[in-house]
C-alpha cells in the first residue's frame, strides 16, 4: 500500500509519508510456492520453463513479483488473474487450475497449510524479501539472482515494504503526544509477556518494528532514484 502512489496507482491519492505509523507485529518473508505435480520445482526450472501462477487484481503482490522475476531474473511465470484472494488461489492450486502463488507469506504457510509443507505438497522455488527467513537458510533469495546491480535496486525498491509486514498507522494530523502515545502502548502489548505466549500457542511469529523505524522505511522509499522507480513501475506491467 505505502508505495502504489509512486507505482502509478491513480487510486492512490495519498502520500504514505503524511501517515502517521504506530509499528507492526510482524516483518513479511514472501515465498513463491508451487504444487508437487508442477514440472517446475526449483528456481533454475523456472528459468527454461514455464509455470501458471494465480493472482488477484494487477497491483497485488503475487502479480508485481512473480512479473518482477520474469523481467529481472528471467524465469517463464504466466499470471493468471482474477482470483479474488489467496484463499482461492490456494484452493485452484489443489484443484490443478495453476501451478502456485508467488506471493504468499511464510508464516501464513506455516501456520494454515502446515501439512502441505509436512506432507511435501509444494515446493518453495524462492523468497521474495531484503534477507532470507531463519527457517529458509536453504532457500534461495531472488533479489540474489538479479542480472545487474541496477536490477537489485528495482527489487529493493520492490521488496523493501515488506519490512514493515501489516503496519498500524493513524492518519495524518494526529498530535504529536497520541501518536506517540500510541507507539509506546503498541511496543508494550508486543512485549507483554501474556501477549507473546498466546502468540507462540497460535504459531504466530511476533517482530515489532517500531513506528519512528517505519516511517524512516517510507521516507526512504519515497527518496528512491527516480529511474528506479521509473524501472520498478516497468516491470510490474
Amino acid at each position: 500500500m505505502a508505495i502504489e502512489p509512486l507505482l502509478g496507482n491513480k487510486n492512490a491519492k495519498f502520500d504514505a509519508r503524511q501517515f502517521n505509523w504506530i509499528g507492526t507485529a510482524n516483518v513479511e518473508y514472501t515465498t513463491c510456492a508451487l504444487w508437487h505435480t508442477a514440472r517446475v520445482k526449483t528456481l533454475q526450472d523456472a528459468l527454461s520453463s514455464e509455470a501458471i501462477v494465480g493472482g488477484s487484481g494487477a497491483d497485488a503482490t503475487e502479480v508485481v513479483f512473480p512479473k518482477a522475476a520474469n523481467k529481472l531474473v528471467g524465469t517463464k511465470f504466466k499470471v493468471v488473474l482474477g482470483y479474488p484472494g489467496s484463499t482461492e488461489i490456494l484452493l485452484a492450486m489443489e484443484r490443478g487450475e495453476v501451478e502456485g502463488f508467488c506471493g504468499i507469506g511464510w508464516t501464513f504457510l506455516k501456520l494454515r497449510k502446515g501439512d502441505w509443507l509436512k506432507d511435501k505438497k509444494i515446493n518453495i522455488l524462492y523468497q521474495m524479501s531484503l534477507e532470507k527467513h531463519p527457517d529458509l537458510p536453504d532457500v534461495p533469495a531472488i533479489i540474489d539472482h538479479a542480472k545487474t546491480s541496477d536490477d537489485r535496486k528495482v527489487f529493493e525498491f520492490l521488496f523493501a515494504p515488506q519490512e514493515m509486514g501489516r503496519p498500524f498507522f493513524a492518519p495524518p494530523g494526529v498530535p504529536v503526544e497520541r501518536v506517540r502515545a500510541l507507539r509506546e502502548a503498541f511496543a508494550q502489548t508486543l512485549k507483554d509477556p501474556q501477549f507473546l505466549a498466546d502468540a507462540d500457542k497460535m504459531g504466530v511469529e511476533v517482530q515489532h518494528v517500531g513506528g519512528e523505524q517505519i516511517q524512516q522505511l517510507v521516507e526512504r522509499i519515497y527518496a528512491s532514484p527516480p529511474e528506479v522507480i521509473a524501472r520498478a513501475k516497468a516491470v510490474a506491467e
